[in-house]
């Protein structure tokens, strides 16, 4: 509850405001819902209701829906406003219906608020501070007329210092002006001798540029020319290769038929060979009979004849056989040819004697 006395009858009459509601009925409008005490006889003028939001104050004149605001101890009392936004904090909000009468709101859902005795509206509050303010000010623009003439004299006391000081910096200016000037004279032609020395090595830059362009041009046709080069090598080295391969396998081919060819008179001579011994052996089987026959002596049973196979003819592979080896071998199968023929020969010759 927020209390408020009559400063008129400090002690004797108490003037309270029970807070019931504060809020938003709708987003434009704001009610003050509650109940006075220690008003009777009182009138109350219209509303006005003080805010402050974000910073803003705000001042708000109740609406007239319920003029003339009749209050009446302990009975319900309402005052609307115009509301302009969102709904905010108002806390410290201060209703003013009298000249003499202000209440602080306590925030909406309180209950219990503490007793607030009697104080001047705060518009009236203000403009006492604001009187005090204002002969503060008047004293301090007293004050500042005085410190300006000072200052005034104290300027006109040191206006000479300061103009020679500026002259001085004026000479130091010029000398240094002139000093720049000289150094930028340098710089410019400084500048230009690099500028030079740029556009003659861009002209160079691109004059080897240029040459390196025709280079890499020159290197891919090279390029170009020794890759079809080595593809028509390597087409005449596998055309020669494989024209080796195929004379090579021909003389392999001839090789081996010489080899087998020289292998089948090799085989023919080994019989031939062996046919002799045996007619020999025989030969001499009937000589030697023959020759006990005439003289006188029991011939002895003729021995069984065994005829000597011939060995399989062994498996070779397909070697050839070096030029070197081919006459001796066939030399040998004649020779011995001709030794068993002798010897038939001779045997016959015997036999007829």
């Amino acid at each position: 509850m927020s209390t408020v006395r009559d400063p008129t009858h400090r002690g004797a009459t108490e003037v309270a405001f029970e807070v019931e509601r504060v809020g938003w009925p709708s987003p434009d409008r704001l009610e003050v819902v509650g109940r006075w005490f220690g008003v009777r006889g009182r009138r109350f003028i219209r509303p006005t209701l003080y805010v402050e939001v974000d910073g803003e104050p705000r001042r708000m004149l109740a609406v007239l829906d319920h003029k003339p605001w009749a209050v009446e101890d302990g009975e319900n009392w309402v005052a609307a406003f115009p509301w302009d936004g969102e709904p905010a904090d108002l806390t410290g909000a201060e209703l003013t219906v009298g000249s003499d009468i202000a209440v602080e709101l306590a925030p909406s859902g309180e209950r219990h608020a503490p007793r607030r005795f009697a104080r001047r509206p705060r518009a009236d509050v203000l403009e006492s501070e604001l009187a005090s303010v204002r002969e503060k000010a008047q004293r301090l623009t007293r004050e500042l007329h005085a410190a300006r003439a000072e200052h005034n004299a104290e300027m006109v006391r040191t206006a000479a210092e300061r103009e020679a000081e500026l002259e001085q910096v004026r000479a130091e200016r010029s000398s240094a002006e002139q000093e720049a000037e000289r150094r930028v004279a340098e710089l410019r032609g400084e500048l230009d001798t690099q500028r030079d020395k740029v556009e003659r090595l861009e002209t160079a830059l691109r004059t080897g540029r240029q040459e390196l362009a025709v280079a890499r041009a020159d290197a891919a046709a090279q390029r170009d020319d020794i890759a079809s080069e080595r593809v028509a090598i390597e087409a005449e080295a596998s055309e020669a290769v494989a024209k080796e391969v195929e004379e090579l396998r021909r003389e392999r081919d001839a090789a081996r038929r010489e080899s087998a060819d020289a292998r089948g008179e090799r085989d023919a001579a080994v019989r031939d060979r062996d046919r002799a011994r045996q007619e020999r052996q025989v030969l001499l089987s009937r000589v030697r009979s023959e020759g006990e026959r005439r003289r006188g002596v029991q011939p002895a049973p003729p021995a069984r004849e065994i005829t000597p196979t011939l060995p399989a003819p062994p498996i070779v592979t397909a070697e050839p056989i070096p030029e070197s080896a081919r006459p001796a071998g066939m030399a040998a199968a004649r020779l011995g040819a001709g030794v068993a023929l002798v010897l038939l020969v001779a045997a016959l010759v015997l036999l007829l004697s």
